[in-house]
């Protein structure tokens, strides 16, 4: 049995499958990206041992743990031996939540079967202390900005073709606005979004793979990306990064928001508007629904469309840290503009290092 600290750890993860044994809540709230849930304890059995150890000492809890444990051996051996196979190599890295007996008792089971085990040092614990380091150090963000149906997913996406891009809302599964649930014509389900904590994992999975020498594209979000809360130094890194904001005219931003969100069933669209009631106000509500019932879906999103118009412009006028560049284009076509964004970008040579673009 060996143990590495975590950057030697998750060297060895780009060849080898990462075991989480932690207990399946633990996994849920946040895991290593790619790691394999198999569990030591069941989160019932995991609660039992942590009561007996406080009220009756460690030998009490090890003597019910090994218990628990005893009955699931012959399945913790056939999985292990189903994740090498499916893997193709022989070695399996383990981790607990702080290196301790649960990982330990795992890899000393299967190395006596054969099964060369790595053991992460301090567990899960000193992983989430690199996603905060990874997450905190230095880097330079643009952020590309513009009204709601200015496609701008689309457009990095385009970028991403030989730029470094960060697709925020991908990694939170919503697209941050109150009809953020919805992706092609489908709904996403209510836990679809993954934990903050397991988004703060993907993010630093994402920046790791960067070059942080270059420039890393993000679209504008606030705060919030549905139940997401963007990690407090990226967000700080974001009120000062340069802020490119295209305006793409209205009418094609209405047949495009129509043509994504008007395949989506009618309750939805009307209890994603009832959502922001409050700040729409009543009398566009029931114009809006109104225009739905009749299958005016085109007048339905400019009522819509009016409010996040000037929520985004109250938004963007906030930005006194951010310096800002605006960008009229003429098309909605997403590849077109990414080209048009980057030429703009790289002209700006005063505020833009040509260097710092891939």
């Amino acid at each position: 049995m060996i143990k590495v600290y975590i950057e030697k750890f998750l060297e060895l993860a780009k060849q080898y499958p990462v075991v989480d044994v932690r207990s399946p809540s633990e996994f849920k709230k946040g895991h290593i990206p790619k790691a394999i849930s198999l569990p030591l304890f069941d989160d019932i059995e995991r609660t039992k041992v942590g009561t007996v150890y406080k009220q009756q000492g460690q030998e009490k809890a090890i003597f019910l743990g090994l218990d628990f444990v005893g009955k699931k051996l012959p399945l913790f051996y056939k999985s292990a031996k189903k994740i090498l196979k499916e893997k193709g190599c022989t070695t399996l890295l383990i981790h607990c939540w702080r290196g301790g007996m649960r990982s330990a008792s795992m890899a000393n089971f299967l190395t006596g079967l054969g099964i060369k085990t790595i053991i992460l040092s301090k567990g899960y614990k000193a992983y989430r202390y690199y996603v905060r380091q990874l997450i905190a150090q230095p880097y330079r963000l643009i952020i590309l900005g513009g009204k709601t149906g200015s496609a701008k997913t689309d457009i990095l996406l385009e970028l991403k073709k030989t730029q470094q891009v960060i697709d925020l809302e991908g990694l939170a599964n919503h697209k941050g606005s109150a009809f953020g649930s919805a992706v092609k014509d489908n709904i996403r389900s209510n836990d679809s979004q993954p934990t903050t904590e397991t988004f703060e994992n993907n993010l630093a999975f994402e920046i790791s793979k960067l070059d942080l020498n270059k420039i890393i594209w993000v679209e504008n979000e606030s705060r919030l990306i549905g139940r997401i809360h963007l990690p407090l130094p990226f967000l700080e890194k974001m009120k000062v990064a340069n802020y490119v904001k295209i305006e793409i005219p209205i009418s094609m931003r209405i047949s495009y928001l129509a043509k994504n969100y008007g395949v989506l069933p009618i309750g939805f669209l009307k209890a994603s508007a009832k959502k922001i009631e409050k700040r729409l106000g009543g009398d566009r509500l029931k114009l809006f629904n109104s225009h739905l019932d009749n299958d005016q879906v085109e007048q339905a999103v400019a009522v819509i469309l009016d409010y996040y118009d000037r929520s985004y412009e109250y938004a963007c006028d906030k930005r006194t840290q951010n310096k800002k560049f605006d960008l009229k284009l003429n098309t909605i076509n997403s590849s077109k503009n990414s080209r048009d964004i980057l030429e703009y970008v790289k002209k700006k040579t005063l505020t833009f290092n040509k260097k710092l673009l891939t």
